[in-house]
């Protein structure tokens, strides 16, 4: 286990970045929560080793034998319309290998083509897709290590673009005791072509170190994550709020360092009543900050949902909450092909 946390403290300093991330960066769906459980937890990547066939989709060193043969669907309806999902499916290709492909898009809809006279010529669409094709295997008996890759396409209007991106995660487990401890490196990558036929630009690269456990006899499970580790200047001065000097002059407002620590932080909780039976909720610091209306905070930030399963499906649901305008609502639907093919008496 020390070993382990020495591996991982190594690999995230090798990251290390002073830029901040806003607006600099192609790709942004790949940040997106690509599952109603990832959503309620407001975490892209959960550090949870089970059989959630989406965790292996987002870091692909939870992929694992109880994933075997689950196929798994997803729809989120964003904000203004836009509509995002993915599908993914899981296999066992032999003993301690494990298999998964998927897919992640987001749709933007459909635009009025217009010049800059205001002069209508058609309409067209916009949207990006991700192929996901991972692979996982057993180091030791407790220690799991995957690896995934990304063929992305990206349109709008006559603008193309397409890109590789790799996933690598490194995970300690321990069923026993509730305990997954896990390194996750996302969107390692570059792009193939440009929308300009110009210079490329960068991936969102995050870099990540997440904390799952739940105590005997206790229905809690408590989750941590501390993302964008290579970005360790996070937070940026609020505009809205301005500091003078002694002649009245503005100055530039500075960043805590705690809160340049807490933005790092997601937190949430699942409430694990029964198997069947799960409810989950969670908090990111980083987008209160950014999402929430001065005057009125609300709930900015927060997420909550639940997961029950019914008959041979799991059904889930997720709920993030960005501002005072609203937020997404995530379905999940994940079902073990094997149930409908088992031979009865078997």
């Amino acid at each position: 286990m020390y070993r382990l946390l020495l591996l991982i403290l190594f690999v995230t300093s090798t990251f290390y970045s002073l830029a901040q991330i806003g607006g600099r960066y192609v790709y942004s769906f790949l940040d997106l929560n690509y599952s109603a459980r990832n959503s309620a937890l407001n975490m892209p990547a959960v550090p949870v080793y089970d059989k959630d066939i989406f965790n292996g989709l987002s870091n692909p060193s939870l992929i694992n034998p109880k994933m075997n043969n689950f196929l798994g669907f997803t729809a989120t309806n964003y904000l203004a319309d836009v509509a995002y999902g993915s599908a993914v499916f899981s296999r066992t290709v032999k003993e301690k290998y494990y298999g998964l492909a998927g897919v992640r898009y987001i749709n933007f809809g459909k635009f009025t083509l217009a010049d800059e006279y205001g002069n209508k010529n058609g309409e067209f669409h916009a949207g990006d897709f991700a192929l996901n094709l991972a692979a996982a295997t057993l180091l030791t008996e407790k220690l799991s290590t995957g690896a995934s890759i990304n063929f992305i396409y990206s349109s709008y209007e006559s603008y193309r673009s397409s890109g590789l991106a790799i996933d690598y995660g490194l995970t300690y487990f321990d069923t026993s005791r509730s305990l997954t401890v896990g390194l996750l490196v996302r969107n390692l990558g570059f792009q193939l072509f440009s929308y300009t036929g110009e210079n490329a630009e960068p991936l969102p690269l995050d870099v990540q170190i997440g904390f799952s456990k739940k105590p005997e006899h206790n229905p809690l499970r408590f989750i941590v994550v501390a993302h964008h580790l290579n970005i360790p200047d996070f937070a940026y001065p609020n505009p809205a709020k301005k500091n003078y000097d002694l002649n009245g002059n503005v100055i530039a407002s500075k960043v805590p360092l705690s809160e340049k620590i807490f933005r790092h932080f997601d937190v949430g909780g699942e409430l694990v009543l029964s198997e069947n039976f799960h409810i989950r909720f969670g908090y990111s610091h980083q987008a209160r900050k950014e999402l929430q209306v001065s005057t009125r905070p609300a709930l900015a930030g927060y997420s909550w949902g639940f997961g029950l399963r019914i008959s041979k499906f799991h059904i889930s649901y997720g709920n993030t909450i960005y501002h005072l305008a609203g937020g997404s609502n995530t379905f999940s639907l994940t079902a073990n092909l094997s149930e409908f093919t088992r031979k009865k008496g078997k």
